[in-house]
């Protein structure tokens, strides 16, 4: 009798692809070329019709590569233009979008100011300031930077570097802007017309990077960082959105970094060795509990929009006293910037989801909003893979953001992120064979809502309180009768029901006594509450002591109301003792009275700058974790919850740029975790709904584990070729009875190569490698006896097996290898671009395994124990999609 699984085994038909739509159409050549003319002499190239007057703007500002410096105030909200600007300058489209307002344009330099006419004999209106605050040498944009006008009046530059001053009356004013670790400039002369809009821009040179915004631990990657400011780069948002994936997913696009380990199935990233549990996820400040969508497929996707997010710093390991109840690593998220005048929309289709965002400004720009949403239909991609069509899993997501700044130092912003899943299963995905009974539903939800306020109270004393609460859910319900199975129970009645409830203060302090020493310290107060009601009822066939298969029943109960409160404080004092070194020594204190946890964890890590283009990091630190409040294994039977893990770790790190562009970083890492949490496993590996009923389940109760590895990633960027090659080589392993043995995870080698090509502006072609060293896995053996059958007064010989497992995790799958790839086109459309995407998914159609299926056969005259390939991984998938943004 086989065994039962969710993904029966996938295997794919080709699909008809609609190359056409990649192919097809002739997109408006590049403004490249236009850069170089004056703005009021650049074609706008667009046809526009029936658009309020501000998208209008917007579209050939955007069009013509031109900056247009308004105040949208001034702007006739409900007002709408038409012009036929197909072969216009912006000169002649302005004069026909203007036509019948009281607005006026005229060139400044390498901008259009637009302002309103005044009439003769009206006393002269108040004066906009508009500006954009940049690095000198690299052109990015620079936020929190401080513009006072000689009168007092004062703004902070945003996220994208720009500022606005507001109701400025007419005249003569000199500006200063400084920032921490900038050379402060003055512009002594500024003048602000009447009822006028003045444009200034401000290029400000790097003194020294602030202290307190080095980066000292090793092991940290910057990904989509939207500022393009930071040297430790090491995906950009192009390059995310071209790669191949599927799903469209924020932890997928990751997983060809060094030191991560992941499935084909599940978006759940374990960090060179430790569990993905042991990985502390955060948005914009907030803790993520539960951040993956569609758990009862072991997380498949996360549950935030990668078009929302706006960078990510992962850190692999060796982070700060910051960072705390977690032993691998972080991996922290920013949502977008939005922009601080009009809208942008953006809709997206892909084989898993359709989403849409939204973002823009208000009050003049000291306000931005963003809103994100994301549906699920994951039956068509079980279609693509023919998996089983009577499972039907759904799931959506919703995040918001609103931020305004008050004055010239405060920021308060309030977010939102809700998610939920809902699985329904018909019963013949659930037995052997056909017409058994069967029904099974389980829905999971994530609420989290949040408030931020940002104080800048000085240039050198900064804050950050965030104020939180939230609920996560859990329903599992579900009868399954599968008559006669002996592999696990032949009938399971589950009810699983379960909360957790949370209301949190956050506190950071950053103060830069000086360029040589700062300080960071903070705190963190959490109230939690959590619900478990669950029971089972199973009934399990086994073998009397006369031979017989008989239904042994059994059951477990537990209902538990545990509460308990959450303190950390932490404290990290970070100097610069010569002029190339720099060390920070760190102190926090976690406590968890559900746990009755109270630890203390030092951390130490410096960096050294060898030269212009070379970085040595280090780190060493004790990292403690304790179980949550939301992760009891109430399915298990467990009614306690386990003392926290204490891992010690170690990081070296080392970080050099090339003079041809190629920037190379090697790392070595150490991790010996103490007091690992028991740990509850399915040995066949198979994607069930109630897992902890399964036969194949174990409990291990390991005394000690341990990471080790050395990474390699060498990367490159060019106008028309990118490509990065990462490697390595890595162990990880738990102690169990005083044998060491790999965890599921293990990989020893592991290579990835990602090559992006484009031929031109408006196509991309990207191809992705990957090859690692097969997991390990418990093989099953078969135990043969004879035995005496007596039937009335003769005997007879019979033979019966009994399967049992090996050791755990004592022989390995196959090598995994695979190759992805996507072609990219892109299509400037009316107010926008369009980008339409094909992506190919194991091009080759490699047949990866996830298990082995193991059974009798008759070899010769012999009854053999054999194997073979049981569960695949995704085979070939290809997909098609878009994103349009306007």
């Amino acid at each position: 009798m086989s065994r039962r699984s969710f993904l029966r085994r996938p295997r794919a038909s080709l699909h008809t692809l609609a190359m056409a739509l990649l192919l097809a159409g002739v997109a408006p050549g590049s403004t490249a070329g236009q850069d170089r003319a004056p703005p009021l002499d650049r074609v706008v190239g667009l046809e526009l019709s029936e658009m309020t007057l501000r998208d209008a703007l917007n579209a050939v500002q955007r069009a013509t590569g031109s900056s247009l410096i308004y105040s949208p105030d001034f702007v006739p909200v409900n007002r709408r233009v038409s012009c036929p600007c197909t072969d216009l300058t912006l000169r002649e489209s302005l004069r026909i979008l203007l036509r019948g307002t009281n607005l006026i344009f005229d060139a400044l330099g390498n901008q259009v100011r637009i302002s309103p006419r005044r009439p003769e004999g009206q006393e002269a209106p108040l004066g906009i300031i508009v500006g954009l605050v940049m690095n000198e040498e690299t052109e990015a944009p620079i936020p929190n930077v401080l513009v006072q006008l000689s009168d007092g009046r004062g703004s902070l530059s945003n996220e994208n570097g720009r500022f606005i001053l507001v109701n400025v009356p007419p005249g003569t004013y000199s500006m200063t802007v400084s920032g921490l670790g900038w050379v402060p400039d003055t512009i002594p002369s500024i003048r602000v017309g009447a009822g006028e809009t003045t444009p200034v821009e401000v290029r400000l040179t790097l003194r020294v990077i602030p202290l307190s915004g080095l980066v000292v631990s090793p092991g940290t990657f910057v990904i989509l960082d939207d500022t393009k400011s930071v040297a430790l780069q090491t995906l950009t948002r192009e390059q995310i959105e071209t790669v191949p994936q599927v799903g469209e997913d924020v932890f997928r696009s990751l997983k060809r970094l060094p030191g991560i380990a992941s499935g084909d199935i599940s978006t759940r990233l374990y960090l060179r060795g430790g569990q993905d549990r042991e990985t502390l996820i955060l948005l914009d400040g907030m803790e993520l509990y539960e951040p993956y969508h569609m758990k009862d497929f072991e997380g498949a996707l996360g549950i935030v929009d990668i078009n929302a997010v706006g960078g990510i710093n992962l850190h692999a390991g060796g982070f700060p006293v910051d960072f705390g109840d977690r032993a691998a690593g972080v991996f922290d998220m920013e949502t977008r910037a939005p922009p601080t005048e009009g809208t942008r929309t953006t809709l997206g289709l892909s084989i898993t989801n359709a989403t849409v965002m939204s973002q823009g400004g208000f009050a003049n720009g000291r306000g931005q909003w963003l809103f994100s949403a994301r549906r699920g239909y994951m039956d068509i991609a079980f279609k693509l893979t023919d998996v089983d069509n009577d499972i039907s899993p759904k799931y959506y997501d919703l995040l918001g953001k609103v931020k305004y700044q008050f004055g010239s130092r405060h920021l308060l912003s309030a977010h939102i992120l809700h998610a939920v899943d809902d699985l329904e299963l018909d019963p013949d995905v659930l037995s052997d064979s056909d017409g058994d009974d069967g029904e099974v539903s389980t829905g999971w939800g994530n609420t989290y809502g949040w408030i931020t306020w940002k104080a800048f109270l000085s240039q050198r004393i900064r804050a950050q309180t965030v104020a939180s609460v939230g609920r996560i859910s859990r329903s599992r319900v579900g009868f399954i009768s599968d008559p006669g199975r002996v592999r696990g129970p032949e009938m399971v009645d589950v009810l699983d029901k379960a909360d957790y409830e949370f209301a949190g203060l956050k506190q950071d302090w950053t103060v830069d006594f000086t360029d040589r020493v700062a300080l960071r310290t903070g705190f963190l107060t959490n109230r939690l509450s959590g619900h478990y009601d669950y029971s089972n009822r199973t009934r399990t066939l086994v073998v009397n002591a006369n031979g017989d298969l008989v239904g042994v029943p059994d059951s477990v109960d537990v209902e538990m109301d545990p509460t308990g409160t959450e303190v950390e404080l932490y404290g990290a004092l970070r100097f610069k003792p010569v002029s190339w070194g720099t060390a920070e020594v760190g102190l926090r204190y976690d406590k968890r009275t559900h746990t009755d946890d109270s630890d203390l964890s030092p951390r130490i890590h410096a960096m050294a700058d060898l030269g212009d283009r070379t970085a040595l990091r280090v780190g060493w630190g004790v990292y403690h974790q304790s179980q949550g409040m939301h992760e009891l294994e109430a399915g298990d039977g467990e009614t306690s919850f386990a003392p926290s893990e204490r891992a010690l770790q170690t990081a070296l790190g080392l970080e050099h740029e090339l003079s041809n562009g190629i920037t190379a970083r090697v790392e070595l890492y150490h991790r010996k975790v103490e007091r690992p949490r028991r740990m509850y496993l399915n040995l066949w590996r198979e994607i069930l709904p109630f897992p902890e009923l399964d036969g194949d389940r174990v409990r291990l109760d390991p005394t000690e584990s341990r990471a080790r590895g050395l990474e390699l990633l060498i990367r490159k960027e060019g106008e028309a070729w990118d490509w990065s090659a990462s490697y390595a080589l890595s162990s990880t392993e738990t102690l169990i009875e005083g044998t060491w043995a790999p965890q599921y995870w293990d990989q020893t080698h592991a290579l990835a190569i990602t090559l992006g090509w484009r031929p031109t502006p408006n196509w991309t072609l990207t191809g992705a490698f990957q090859v690692h060293s097969g997991w390990p896995f418990t093989p099953q053996i078969i135990q043969f006896d004879t035995v005496s059958v007596f039937q009335g007064t003769g005997g007879t010989n019979s033979l019966r097996w009994r399967e049992e497992f090996g050791g755990w995790n004592s022989d390995r799958l196959p090598a995994y290898h695979r190759l992805d790839l996507r072609v990219t086109r892109q299509f400037r459309v009316k107010n926008g671009r369009l980008d339409l995407y094909l992506d190919l998914f194991n091009a080759y159609d490699q047949q990866n395994l996830r298990s082995f299926e193991y059974g009798t056969d008759v070899v010769g005259s012999d009854l053999k124990w054999v194997r073979w390939p049981d569960e695949e991984l995704l085979p070939f998938l290809p997909s098609i999609g878009f994103r349009w943004e306007f």
